[in-house]
């Protein structure tokens, strides 16, 4: 149960403090028309930017990986258009000689002819000549403007996890599959299905029908290495001759026996046994514990590789625990809590031999682990920007020391901090990290004194969101400290995440400690001034209107997450349309519009309404002792 020492009775005192009082969602069709518009005004023309090779992968040893960039130009209109004196402002620097595109024609801009001619010979639809500068790796804004200087499209592309992942040196080129489309937006791209990618004519998406869905890579024996793929699509895939690797230069290592095919929401497990032999004509390869690579690329009939099918990366970990993706089959890699390779063993329950792990044929993803210690609050844009802090809450019924032998847990990526020699958490106790000095942040908060405060953190964090991750020190070997992830936030400031966090008072605080951290909807926006080292005050928090502006006579569902030491026996949302009232019951149990059980956010989806309806509402929580209480006050 979650610790929250505030409970109901505290639901009145703290909706007075948010400024949010009666809500309405406006159903109008009008609200759809302005989204559409602002969306169609970010594509400047007829030019579209169509493909982009920005992270290549490494090839012939002559070349830098970066030598085989390319940029794409097509015409998307039913007129010739002239390019003549068009030139490249951001991103690469190339200006065009004399050309026209037809309709529909391609013309392709190389970062290096000679490796490009090389890596694709026969593509005809080269401009002359090369581009100055390269493409950034990281992401960055191409733009082309006429002769005139009149902007034929600007196109920021970028590598987070929003964005194909198979674009990002695992040998897919990014694609622009709807040319109507805001080009701004990750939803626009995808990564091509060819391998290389396909200038100068039409590329395809990668359907990413097949994923690597599970992987261990820290094993002693009876364990062993283990890579399970996974079918997502309703068909059965044909996956002989396709290849697994853990080297973007070599592909070609463990070659999948003829035959071999994947039913329709089925799993297959290769062990280490398998591609860590090389059998006659496999290059053998092990996982390593300190984090690596996957890569799985299909081949034709002539083992010629044809498409980039999925990839993934993957930091050091603790023996006997497995990475898996998070929902199963198509989220991000998470740190899973049981080993789901169907041979129904685990970490802590580990098979009698080898023979014992190897009987299975793979299974659904476990929860992610979660635990000891958490991310429990982040105020990444407090009203003083120098008071930054990030809370951290033992959950476990034990003490959890955050220092080993010589090395301290740490806090990376968007700061640094190590957390110093004789650092330990009792059972529930919060500690802050603060981005000022101790004694300034306890008087600008009122912190306690029983509460611990440690500080300055190096860094600042983003106001626009970017990744915090908590890691701890694993065993020393000859390569040195290994640092395993904990948890990891990618926080944003932009929906679904709570936006009340962004600057206006409000931090970023936890919704159910014992679920995954990395889930915008594991968090709430809670009360001015956030509730540093202590638990937050219970209510409703954060709701959501969801779409946020229906169509006319769509349904549309109403969220609130619920923060409380004992949950409520019942949450309704009294509804009034035209000045009539109707008490909805909400639900936490997976059903009703309701996305996942037990996370403590309730929902109900809500019957479409005509052009120009308002939609007020209320929460109402009932309490077991028989008294309930109303967000927004009456």
């Amino acid at each position: 149960m979650q610790d929250v020492s505030e409970h109901w009775q505290h639901t009145d005192r703290h909706a007075g403090e948010r400024t949010v009082g009666w809500r309405h969602a406006g159903v109008l069709a009008t609200a759809l028309a302005i989204i559409v518009i602002s969306a169609g005004d970010a594509r400047a023309g007829p030019i579209v930017l169509s493909e982009l090779m920005y992270n290549p992968p490494v090839g012939d040893v002559a070349y830098d990986n970066d030598d085989y960039e390319f940029v794409e130009v097509l015409n998307t209109s039913a007129s010739p258009f002239p390019l003549t004196g068009a030139v490249f402002t951001d991103g690469i620097s190339y200006t065009f000689g004399t050309r026209t595109l037809a309709p529909g024609e391609r013309v392709v801009v190389v970062k290096h002819q000679a490796a490009f001619s090389a890596r694709y010979p026969g593509v005809t639809a080269l401009a002359a000549g090369t581009y100055g500068g390269k493409l950034a790796n990281g992401g960055e804004r191409v733009t082309l403007k006429d002769v005139s200087g009149t902007t034929l499209f600007s196109v920021a592309y970028d590598d987070t996890a929003d964005w194909p992942y198979l674009a990002d040196g695992f040998g897919s080129s990014l694609v622009l599959h709807d040319t109507s489309a805001n080009p701004d937006l990750p939803s626009s791209w995808c990564a091509s299905a060819e391998y290389l990618g396909a200038p100068g004519i039409q590329a395809t998406c990668a359907g990413g029908e097949i994923r690597i869905n599970e992987v261990l890579s820290h094993t002693d024996p009876p364990l062993e290495d283990a890579i399970e793929l996974y079918n997502r699509s309703d068909a059965t895939v044909e996956i002989g001759g396709w290849y697994l690797s853990d080297d973007a230069a070599v592909l070609k290592k463990y070659r999948l026996s003829d035959g071999l095919s994947i039913p329709a929401g089925g799993y297959h497990v290769f062990y280490e046994y398998q591609f860590n032999s090389t059998n006659g004509t496999n290059v053998a390869f092990a996982l390593s514990e300190w984090g690596e690579a996957v890569f799985l690329t299909a081949a034709d009939a002539t083992d010629s590789l044809t498409r980039s099918v999925d990839a993934i990366t993957f930091g050091a970990s603790e023996n006997g625990v497995s990475f898996g993706r998070h929902p199963n089959g198509i989220g991000e890699l998470a740190t899973m809590k049981a080993l789901t390779f169907g041979s129904g063993v685990t970490a802590t329950n580990p098979p009698a031999d080898l023979a014992q792990f190897r009987t299975g044929l793979g299974e659904s993803n476990s929860a992610p682990l979660v635990g000891p210690i958490i991310i429990s609050e982040i105020m990444y844009n407090p009203v003083n920007e120098d008071f930054e802090y990030i809370e951290l809450l033992n959950t476990s019924v034990d003490s959890v020391d955050l220092f080993s032998g010589t090395n301290g847990w740490r806090l990376t990526s968007a700061v640094e901090f190590t957390f110093p020699a004789g650092t330990t958490l009792a059972s529930g106790e919060r500690v802050l990290v603060a981005g000022t000095n101790p004694p300034a942040f306890r008087t600008a908060y009122g912190i306690a004194p029983t509460v611990t405060v440690f500080g300055p953190w190096t860094g600042r964090l983003s106001n626009g969101g970017e990744s915090i991750a908590l890691r701890k020190p694993g065993a020393t070997d000859t390569n040195g400290v290994p640092y395993i992830r904990v948890e990891q936030v990618d926080y944003d400031d932009a929906s679904p995440w709570p936006v009340a966090a962004d600057g206006k008072g409000a931090s970023l605080e936890r919704l159910d400690f014992s679920t995954y951290a990395n889930d915008p909807f594991n968090w709430f926006a809670g009360g001015i001034g956030g509730s540093p080292g202590g638990a937050p005050a219970g209510g409703f928090y954060d709701v959501r209107v969801l779409p946020s502006s229906p169509f006319v006579a769509q349904a549309f569902t109403v969220e609130v997450a619920v923060v409380a030491g004992t949950l409520p026996t019942q949450v309704v949302v009294r509804i009034s349309i035209n000045g009539v009232e109707a008490d909805h019951v909400m639900h936490d149990d997976g059903t009703s519009a309701d996305r996942i059980a037990g996370d403590r956010i309730y929902a109900v989806e809500l019957q479409g309404q005509p052009d120009g309806t308002w939609v007020y509402y209320q929460f109402a929580a009932s309490i077991s002792n028989g008294m309930s209480f109303v967000y927004p006050a009456p």
